[in-house]
C-alpha cells in the first residue's frame, strides 16, 4: 500500500471573490472558454483549490454542493495537461484521470471537460463510464490525453490494458467519501497498483471528514494539504429556504404535496425525493391521475436512460422529477427507509422483505441521484419521503441554492420518520449555528376537499397498477434498444405488437374532473385565482394547425362552382 501520506494542518480560507479568472494565469485559450460558459468570477472553492493544484499539491477539500468543485478540479489539471502534452512528445497520456462513484456524475464531469477543452482540438479525452466494453477496447489503442470513468470500468481496462494508467500526473476523486461506502475499496486498490509512485492527488467531496486515512492511504502520495472552507455545508438562509412538515399518515403525505402543486405554490423546477423505486412509481401515478406530469429517476433504469432523463430535466421539458436512489442509503437504512415510507407495522415490513423476489430488477451499483449530479436552476427539492441521515439530506437539499441562485427545500415526516427528523435537525443545527429548519405549518382542515380526491387515487394506484407502469417501462426500453435494431428490422411483427401492446391495468377513476380545483376546495385565502390545468401549447398550435387547414380545405371546395353548386 505504501507510507502513509502525512497531512498538514488544515487550512482554512476565507476568500473574497472580487477577481476574476485571469488572477490564476490560466491559458488564454482557457480563459476564452470560461468565457463562452459564462462564468463571470470564481467562486470561493475556486479561488482556494486553483492555486493549490496549479502548484501540484495533494488536496483534500471540502466545500459545500453547488459551491463549483468541478471546475476547481479540471482548470488547473486542463492548464498542466496542456503543457505536458505540448512540450513531451516521449510519453503517452493519459496524463489525467477523474474517478466518480456514479456513471451519472461521470457523465457530468465529462460534458464540463469536453467545454473546458473545446479550444484543444489536439488534446483527447473520453468518458469510459457511458461506453460499451466493446467500445472501451477500441478506444484503448488511441491516444488519450484524460480519461473520466467509475472505478469498475477503469479496473476492466487496466486488465485489458496494464499499462494505461503508467504516465498519469493527476487523479481526482470527486465524491470521494462515496468511493468507500459504495463498496470500491477492492478496485481502488488494483488502480493504486497501476498508477506510478508519484502524482498529484486531488479528493473534493461536500461531507470529507477529517479523518480520511483510509482513503489516504489508499491514494494519496506525499503531504497532504486539507481545504475547508469556512462556509457551511448548506447555504446560508438567504440563499435556501428549509421548511419541515409534519404529516399523521402517509395519505396526508399524498394530499398536503397536491394541494401545494395544485395551489401554485410550489413553481420552478422540482425535485422530489423518495425512498425506494416504487414509491417513485406510486408517487408518478399518483400525479398523473390529477394532470400533473413527471419523469422518473432510480437506480435501476439502464445508464444512458438515466442521463437522458437528467438531460431532458436540464434542457426544461420537465417540471417534476420523482428520484430514488438507493445506493445513496446504506442498505440497512434502505430497510428502515422502506418500512417507514408505507406508513405500515415494522412486523409486516420485515415479513416481506425476508425473502427477495425472484425475477426483480437489479440496481445498477454505479448509479446516483442525491450526490453530485447538477440539476440546471431547481427551485425547489421535496423530501417526500425523509432522508435517514444527514448527509443525505444535505445532498438532497443541496440539488437547488448552487452557485448564487436560490432556492426552497421542504421535507415532509410521518410519525415513524420523527426520530429521523430530531436528528437530522440538530446536526444541522450544530453545523450551521442556527436554527435553519422552519416549521410550515398545515392546516389539514383547509384541504379537505383535496383529501378525498387524494384518497380516491391513491386507492386507484394499487401494486397491480404499479407493476404495470414498471411493465410499460421496460417495453419502452427495449423498443428503444439500438442492440435489437437489426432483430426489429427483421422482425416488425413483433416490434409492433410491443408498440400496440395495451395496457391491462391503469389507475381508474370515478370522476374524469379530479384533476379540476373548483373554488369550493380552495382554503378560503387562495380563491379568486386561476388555478386550471394549461394544456401543452405545441399539442394546441398542431390542433390549430389542423382546425385551419380543413378550414382552407372548405373555403377551396366552396368557391369551386363545379362543387358548390346546388339545384
Amino acid at each position: 500500500m505504501g507510507k502513509k501520506a502525512k497531512s498538514k494542518p488544515i487550512i482554512e480560507e476565507e476568500t473574497t471573490t472580487e477577481s476574476g479568472f485571469s488572477q490564476f494565469d490560466l491559458d488564454e485559450r482557457i480563459l476564452k472558454a470560461i468565457g463562452e460558459l459564462g462564468w463571470e468570477k470564481p467562486t470561493q472553492v475556486q479561488e482556494s483549490l486553483i492555486p493549490l493544484a496549479l502548484e501540484g499539491k495533494n488536496i483534500l477539500a471540502r466545500a459545500r454542493t453547488g459551491s463549483g468543485k468541478t471546475a476547481a478540479f479540471l482548470l488547473p489539471i486542463i492548464q498542466n495537461v496542456v503543457q505536458i502534452s505540448s512540450s513531451n512528445e516521449e510519453e503517452a497520456g493519459p496524463y489525467a484521470i477523474f474517478i466518480a462513484p456514479t456513471k451519472e456524475l461521470a457523465s457530468q464531469i465529462f460534458k464540463l471537460l469536453i467545454q473546458l477543452t473545446s479550444p484543444f482540438p489536439f488534446l483527447q479525452c473520453i468518458n469510459f463510464a457511458e461506453m460499451d466494453e466493446s467500445n472501451v477496447e477500441t478506444m484503448l489503442g488511441e491516444v488519450v490525453d484524460m480519461i473520466v470513468s467509475t472505478p469498475g470500468r477503469i479496473v476492466n481496462a487496466v486488465a485489458t490494458k496494464p499499462s494505461l494508467l503508467n504516465n498519469v500526473r493527476h487523479v481526482v476523486l470527486d465524491e470521494a467519501d462515496l468511493l468507500l461506502s459504495f463498496g470500491y475499496k477492492d478496485e481502488m486498490e488494483k488502480i493504486k497498483e497501476a498508477l506510478p509512485k508519484t502524482y498529484q492527488s486531488i479528493f473534493t467531496s461536500a461531507t470529507l471528514n477529517e479523518n480520511m486515512d483510509d482513503i489516504k492511504a489508499m491514494l494519496m502520495t506525499g503531504p497532504v494539504v486539507s481545504l475547508k472552507l469556512k462556509e457551511g455545508q448548506l447555504p446560508g438562509s438567504d440563499q435556501l429556504t428549509q421548511y419541515h412538515i409534519n404529516c399523521q399518515s402517509d395519505e396526508e403525505r399524498f394530499t398536503i404535496l397536491l394541494s401545494l402543486i395544485k395551489l401554485k405554490l410550489i413553481v420552478g423546477k422540482t425535485i422530489v425525493f423518495v425512498s425506494s423505486t416504487d414509491r417513485c412509481y406510486k408517487l408518478s401515478l399518483f400525479l398523473q391521475a390529477f394532470k400533473i406530469q413527471s419523469c422518473i429517476l432510480n437506480s435501476q433504469m439502464p445508464a444512458n436512460y438515466r442521463c437522458h432523463i437528467v438531460r431532458e430535466f436540464n434542457e426544461g421539458r420537465h417540471q417534476f422529477i420523482i428520484a430514488s436512489d438507493m445506493n445513496d442509503i446504506a442498505p440497512k437504512e434502505s430497510e428502515a427507509a422502506a418500512a417507514t415510507a408505507e406508513d405500515e407495522p415494522p412486523a409486516k415490513k420485515k415479513k416481506k422483505q425476508k425473502k427477495p423476489k425472484k425475477g426483480k430488477r437489479k440496481m445498477d451499483k454505479e448509479s446516483g441521484v442525491a450526490r453530485g449530479i447538477d440539476f440546471h436552476f431547481v427551485s425547489n427539492v421535496i423530501n417526500f419521503d425523509f432522508p435517514t441521515s444527514t448527509d443525505i439530506y444535505i445532498h438532497r437539499v443541496g440539488r437547488t441554492a448552487r452557485g448564487f441562485n436560490k432556492g426552497t427545500a421542504i421535507s415532509f415526516a410521518i410519525p415513524t420518520e420523527m426520530p429521523l427528523v430530531e436528528n437530522v435537525h440538530e446536526e444541522i443545527n450544530e453545523m450551521m449555528g442556527e436554527d435553519k429548519i422552519l416549521p410550515y405549518n398545515i392546516r389539514m382542515k383547509d384541504f379537505e376537499g383535496f383529501q378525498l380526491r387524494a384518497r380516491e387515487a391513491l386507492t386507484a394506484c394499487t401494486k397491480t397498477v404499479i407493476r404495470e407502469a414498471r411493465l410499460g417501462e421496460i417495453k419502452q426500453e427495449i423498443l428503444r434498444s439500438k442492440q435489437l435494431e437489426a432483430y426489429f428490422s427483421k422482425n416488425p411483427r413483433e416490434k409492433a405488437a410491443l408498440e400496440n401492446d395495451k395496457k391491462l391495468f391503469k389507475v381508474n377513476l370515478h370522476s374524469t374532473s379530479i384533476a379540476d380545483v373548483p373554488d369550493y376546495i380552495v382554503p378560503k385565502p387562495l380563491r379568486g385565482q386561476d388555478y386550471s390545468v394549461k394544456t401543452n401549447s405545441s399539442v394546441n398550435r398542431n390542433r390549430k394547425r389542423k382546425m385551419s387547414a380543413g378550414q382552407k380545405k372548405k373555403k377551396q371546395k366552396s368557391m369551386d362552382p363545379l362543387q358548390s353548386f346546388k339545384f
